[in-house]
């Protein structure tokens, strides 16, 4: 890890790195566990706070395009401390005001450092998990931080705001950044894997603006389309109408711009289109899993957010039993993925089952 300086132990070089992708996964915009917490402190409805939510979700996946580009156009140290120092001022923001107007862009911005630091401490270590890079290995491996991140962050938000208040896990999320800032400054020097840095000139970013807003459009017209009775809104339907437009356009330049943000060939690829299907189906299942649980656990049992989320917690033993096996079944004995998709759907009909033939309102949490 060429990064480093002479005196660091290479011994704990990726652990380091470790530690600095867990700090970057557990920041956020706002924070799933203290949504309550938020929300009974300020004018902000729950449908607000999702759609914050989805904006530092948007602005994740508008991003990925630029990584790599990123990644050879600056050094390590200043993509890391940059986007360290993003997320904290992001954070700083996101706990002193309410304005969604501020909020929104702050967000997105949050997402796009979020996905910036954790690509550049994983890219880093590929090497260290998998010498041959065999994606078999790394991906899983690399599910354990996104899925423990996930998971612990909403843990963690929702036992500080019942500790102390909501705004703490953003103060603590400042000194984490701290601490990734100060341990870039001090154990690293500034590298390139590029001797020769790769301009960012020819990025088509006007359409990565266009895809980013229509993200955020959809987001918003799912997010509040409930709450505003759907297509009796004037609003909604100007919205609809809109998303239909601006969706039209951005393929029309895309499939137009000599360098598109992202080509559309990408769905000539072999399997592209089925692997798509499967991976809406599994996440429409996942979806509805976590809203019936949602719904379970506050409207039916009434239970404080710290503890909804200390019952989450045990989809973290789970996840890494389900990283096992892919484990076994890719990277060891390079079984076929399908068979592998049929084990993931059937934990999830498993687990429809148990919760539609075992759980009422009389059911212990243990259970």
């Amino acid at each position: 890890m060429p990064m480093y300086r002479e005196w660091v132990p290479r011994r704990i070089q990726p652990w380091l790195y470790i530690v600095t992708v867990l700090c970057i996964q557990f920041s956020g915009g706002v924070y799933l566990g203290a949504l309550e917490a938020v929300r009974g402190t300020t004018n902000l409805m729950i449908e607000d706070l999702l759609m914050l939510l989805y904006a530092t979700l948007a602005g994740m996946a508008v991003w990925f395009p630029m990584l790599f580009r990123m990644k050879f156009r600056f050094t390590n140290r200043f993509l890391l401390v940059g986007s360290a120092v993003v997320i904290a001022v992001c954070n700083f923001i996101t706990m002193r005001t309410t304005n969604m107007a501020i909020l929104l862009p702050v967000c997105f911005i949050a997402g796009i450092a979020k996905i910036q630091g954790t690509f550049e401490c994983m890219s880093n270590i590929q090497l260290w998990i998998t010498p041959p890079r065999d994606f078999g290995v790394f991906f899983p491996v690399l599910h354990i931080v996104l899925l423990t991140a996930i998971t612990g962050s909403a843990w963690l938000a929702a036992v500080v705001a019942f500790h102390f208040t909501w705004q703490m896990m953003h103060v603590l999320t400042i000194g984490t950044m701290c601490y990734v800032v100060l341990s870039q400054l001090v154990l690293c020097r500034p590298w390139c894997p590029m001797p020769q840095r790769m301009p960012l000139r020819g990025i088509d970013i006007s359409s990565g603006l266009l895809i980013s807003l229509l993200m955020l459009m959809a987001c918003c017209f799912m997010v509040y389309g409930d709450y505003l009775m759907w297509f009796s809104s004037p609003l909604m339907r100007w919205v609809f109408a809109l998303s239909l437009i601006l969706l039209a356009f951005v393929l029309y330049r895309l499939k137009t711009v000599e360098k598109p943000y992202i080509s559309l060939d990408i769905f000539k690829y072999r399997n592209m289109i089925p692997i798509l299907l499967v991976t809406v189906v599994a996440e429409i299942l996942l979806g509805a899993q976590h809203t019936l649980e949602e719904i379970y656990w506050t409207e039916v049992r009434a239970l404080e957010e710290h503890t909804k989320t200390g019952l989450g917690l045990w989809s973290l033993p789970g996840v890494y039993v389900g990283v096992g096996i892919t484990l076994f079944w890719l990277g060891h004995k390079r079984w076929k993925v399908w068979k592998l998709f049929a084990i993931g759907f059937g934990c999830i009909l498993a687990y429809a089952v148990q919760m539609y033939f075992y759980l009422d309102v009389n059911a212990p949490l243990s259970q």
